[in-house]
């Protein structure tokens, strides 16, 4: 143990501006310690597992239990019980480590084993008291604990829960004198010991809250660095609740960084510390990462099973995913440990809800204001878990009565701040926030959205029947009017088709910063998307000149996309299943199913990898290979287009009224399909196999690469066997060894079409993920003669077209690519690529004629280039089609809103069509855009004049002449 003071002290000496000293930032001699020291540890674990139990000392003891080794510590200590010298300490340390494992009922018994210390003993009491609280036994742990600290006042750790407990019960009085007697502790002298100092910080901190001390972010800081972590660095090493401490602390207020690092470097000390574990799930959960919530869920279950923290946490999770059921479960599971645990009855009334049992979640929620009268943090709880399932109005009561329970719980405000950001209330949210922050101006979250809220207040609005628009003033003159124009075109279609009225207008804010846009919607400065809706407010990335995050996108189509989530949020009571209200988004856009997401399904199609309705959702929540979350969005669509087709129109409809009426999935297409989930499951996958097939894909499920090693180990001269294991080893991105086993193939049959097709596959495969030049050249060789090898056999096919196509056009041969991509295109027309390619080549011999099907066939696949739809633009132009081009020039807007070429066009042509003032916006924009280029403001002058509209002519000819003084529309100023 020498080691790890000298380890922490090293670190301890580490360089750090953070809000308090952090040993867990470790130089590289501290990780070199910290390197030997583990593996010294575990000799010396080794070594006492070796010896005989009466030879383990009370210090070996303890030094096994603040390192993990539980059970070896139980056993060391009941062997130490029955020595009179070590006895009280043995028996004390062993109901520490059932307290530690869960095991409550045996803290009982081994302390009632030794009555006579019930009478002398604070610490006896103490520990029987926390056992007793553990399991929601709450006044006979205030009766233990009262007589704990009777018999020992100094006990801070009893005396912390005795006021944790009476607070709870709702004694609160009472427990603000116990409170603050940790303030005037504070004040004369620090405990010496690091378990009081560690409970004194925490005393000492609560009573500066629940008094809204004028000092409370210094004394914050104070408990970290100057309690929580001296108690760790200075008193006790071994201690690492200390740590915990702190790390709890910062969680709480949102500095997750740091606390992620502390609650690490416990684990280094203890591995088996459960609290950290389930700190460390708390984190995962804020971020989503659900697989690192199970991971750490199930660590902490394993040393402590009966951890209701733990179980908690797995059922808000389950909560987020919609499984509900699941929640109900793990709440059960935690009742059964403690069946006053607040925060699973919060859990459990609030998945109540969710599911339509509301009779129940209100015995549960009076059940709970029974035993724990105006509990601040069991509203809280309740309102947090609301809000996630966006029952906002119930979200909001029951925040309001965790503030009117206690009026200084800044966590309660900044919930309910953050939850009217979610709502669309942003004045009440600031109001809430501004207090959060007033009451502890430590929390990073807060800060985070005051700030953004500041932002926002600085934009500008745009006001039309239905919508409220805000974007930031730079933006807000170029992307207003197309936003205004598209939103309006949607409004009643989408309301009309799923049934729904929206009471209120819908919310748009536009940012020009993904930052800000993240914070926006998840509080947090990271979301890996470009848009979010959360029910009444669509939040989105502007679609900036330079594409930053996600590159380019359709601002229409994602427009279109989140407004549908509102209109279907607002249809259901926001009861909808993610996979739903994804599938009718993205069947809204109206673009045709691209071919990646074909080729994606029929993949998953062929080998039997659809997900069903039980386990779709996951797809997009906690997805478990790179192509999940893809899979889950064109696959709900896929199922809605299902639905439709067999069982008509207003399927669609009828389904969103089960959700609304908080019917289970099941029950919902029982009623509505007559069919179970299952065999719903079945049906879809029948009918999959089918539409596959009609796309022209091959469904055969693939082989396996082990069955097929072995049967080419048997048959190595076989062409057609080594041809399947090449396909088997390409399934599996085996490239070298499909491109071995391909050779050998084909080296045995030159005329086999299967083996060179594999060849030929491979050799692409090779080609593109070559790692120099070189390599790829001689791949590419390789390739050209195999793939003529392949045309020469079978002419038609089309991964050979495709080869020979790639290599022509690679070496400027378009000439001689032509011939194969018009072939191509005939046998394969659903892949864009012989279309794209040929579109290209066209439009750049100026053969419009034949450019343009070719670019109209990809536009309807292609979201993400402006460079398509301006190009045909371009071409019904110069085809004199002007209406025509209006429309495809408007579409290229979409992707490249500030593209200052696009709006040129526009303006020129509006003014052929003699829409003068449509004209005149697009010259207005291109002034906004680029305020230096002289001709725009010239052209808008000269289209004003051609309006009548003497003083804006004026004003921007005015301008004009200040760029270039020869400017055409200085006549105007004469």
């Amino acid at each position: 143990m020498v080691l790890v003071v000298i380890t922490f002290k090293l670190m301890r000496n580490s360089n750090d501006s953070t809000c308090y000293e952090k040993p867990h930032v470790i130089r590289p001699f501290a990780a070199f310690f910290l390197a030997i020291l583990f593996p010294i540890t575990a000799y010396a674990t080794d070594k006492l597992e070796k010896e005989q139990s009466p030879g383990v000392t009370l210090q070996q003891a303890d030094n096994l239990r603040a390192e993990g080794y539980y059970d070896r510590a139980i056993e060391a200590y009941k062997t130490l019980q029955k020595d009179d010298t070590t006895r009280q300490s043995a028996i004390f340390n062993l109901a520490e480590c059932y307290l530690l494992t869960g095991q409550y009922e045996k803290v009982a018994e081994v302390l009632n084993s030794w009555p006579a210390l019930a009478k002398t003993s604070g610490r006896w009491n103490m520990l029987l008291a926390e056992s007793l609280e553990s399991t929601g036994q709450y006044d006979a742990a205030i009766e233990r604990t009262r007589k704990a600290v009777k018999l020992d006042p100094k006990l801070c750790r009893a005396r912390l829960l005795l006021a944790d407990t009476l607070y709870l019960r709702g004694e609160k009085t009472q427990a603000l004198k116990e409170y603050e007697w940790f303030n005037r502790l504070v004040a004369y002298q620090l405990p010496t010991n690091a378990e009081s100092l560690v409970a004194a910080g925490k005393g000492f901190y609560t009573y500066s809250v629940l008094t809204e001390h004028q000092y409370l972010t210094d004394r914050t800081r104070h408990v970290l660095n100057h309690m929580f972590m001296a108690a760790f660095i200075h008193l006790d090493s071994t201690y690492w609740q200390a740590r915990l401490a702190a790390a709890d602390l910062l969680r709480e207020k949102y500095n997750h960084d740091e606390a992620k690092s502390d609650y690490e470097a416990i684990l280094l000390i203890n591995n088996n510390a459960a609290d950290a574990h389930v700190g460390l799930a708390r984190i995962a959960l804020e971020k989503w990462d659900f697989e690192e919530v199970e991971k750490r869920v199930r660590f902490a279950r394993q040393t402590n099973p009966n951890h209701c923290g733990a179980i908690n946490t797995l059922a808000a999770c389950r909560l987020v995913e919609r499984k509900y059921a699941d929640a109900l479960s793990l709440c059960e599971e935690a009742l059964a440990v403690n069946p006053n645990d607040l925060e699973t009855l919060a859990i459990k009334s609030s998945a109540s809800i969710t599911v339509g049992e509301l009779e129940k979640a209100q015995d549960i929620i009076q059940a709970a204001e029974a035993l724990c009268p105006c509990n601040s943090r069991f509203h809280e709880m309740l309102a947090e878990t609301l809000g996630w399932r966006r029952q906002f109005e119930l979200s909001e009561n029951h925040y309001k009565k965790a503030i009117e329970c206690e009026p200084t719980n800044a966590t309660a405000f900044i919930g309910m701040g953050l939850m009217y950001m979610q709502w669309g209330y942003e004045d009440k949210a600031k109001t809430a926030l501004k207090k959060a922050w007033d009451l502890d101006p430590f929390n990073a979250q807060t800060d985070y959205t005051l700030d953004v809220l500041k932002r926002l207040a600085t934009f500008e609005t745009i006001e039309t029947e239905h919508f409220l628009i805000h974007i930031d003033s730079e933006h807000a003159k170029i992307l207003g009017p197309y936003f205004t124009e598209h939103l309006e075109n949607i409004y009643q279609p989408i309301c009309n088709r799923y049934k729904a009225e929206l009471k209120q207008k819908t919310i748009i804010e536009v940012f020009a910063e993904h930052t800000d846009f993240a914070v926006r919607v998840t509080a947090e400065p990271w979301l890996h998307t470009v848009g979010a809706c959360t029910g009444r407010v669509i939040a989105m990335d502007s679609p900036h000149r330079d594409a930053g995050f996600g590159g380019p996108y359709n601002f229409a189509q994602v427009l279109t996309h989140e407004f549908t989530h509102t209109v279907t949020l607002a249809a259901t009571n926001n009861r909808i299943s993610h996979w739903f209200t994804e599938g009718l988004a993205v069947s809204e856009e109206k673009t045709d199913r691209s071919y990646s997401w074909k080729e994606l399904l029929a993949d998953v199609t062929r080998r039997d990898e659809l997900f069903t309705l039980d386990n779709i959702d996951w797809g997009f929540m906690r997805p478990q290979k790179a192509t999940d979350r893809t899979q889950a969005y064109a696959q709900s669509q896929w199922m809605c287009e299902y639905l439709v087709q067999t069982y008509g129109a207003d399927v669609l409809v009828k389904i969103l009224r089960g959700y609304r009426d908080g019917k289970p999935q099941d029950t919902i297409f029982r009623e509505v399909t007559g069919k179970s989930a299952t065999q719903f499951d079945k049906d879809f996958a029948r009918w999959a196999r089918k539409e596959v097939t009609s796309w022209g894909f091959d469904i055969t499920p693939p082989e396996s690469v082990i069955k097929m090693r072995a049967l080419a180990a048997i048959k190595p001269n076989d062409s057609q066997t080594l041809a399947r294991l090449a396909l088997a080893e390409l399934e599996e991105a085996n490239w070298e060894k499909s491109l071995e086993a391909a050779k050998k193939s084909v080296k045995l049959d030159e005329q086999n079409e299967f083996a060179l097709e594999i060849l030929v596959r491979s050799l692409g495969k090779s080609m593109y993920y070559a790692e120099d030049n070189a390599t790829r050249k001689i791949h590419q060789e390789q390739l050209a003669k195999r793939a003529e090898q392949l045309i020469s056999v079978a002419p038609e096919n089309r991964h050979a077209l495709q080869a020979l196509a790639i290599i022509k056009i690679a070496d400027k041969e378009s000439d001689k690519a032509i011939p194969y991509l018009q072939k191509l295109k005939e046998v394969w027309p659903m892949d864009p690529f012989a279309a794209s390619q040929l579109a290209l080549i066209y439009y750049d011999r100026k053969q419009f004629d034949e450019a343009l099907p070719m670019f109209m066939e990809i536009a309807s696949v292609n979201e993400h280039d402006h460079q398509i739809p301006f190009s045909i633009g371009t071409i019904y132009k110069q085809k004199g089609d002007l209406k025509n081009a209006l429309k495809w020039f408007t579409d290229s807007l979409h992707l490249a809103p500030f593209d200052e070429k696009t709006h040129e066009e526009l303006a020129r042509i509006l003014l052929q069509l003699k829409q003068t003032e449509s004209a005149i916006r697009e010259y207005r924009i291109l002034c906004e855009i680029n305020p230096r280029q002289a001709r725009y403001f010239n052209d808008c002058a000269l289209a004003y004049n051609k309006l009548g509209d003497r003083e804006n002519a004026r004003k921007y000819a005015s301008e004009a002449v200040a760029l270039d003084k020869n400017s055409s529309s200085g006549v105007l100023l004469e």
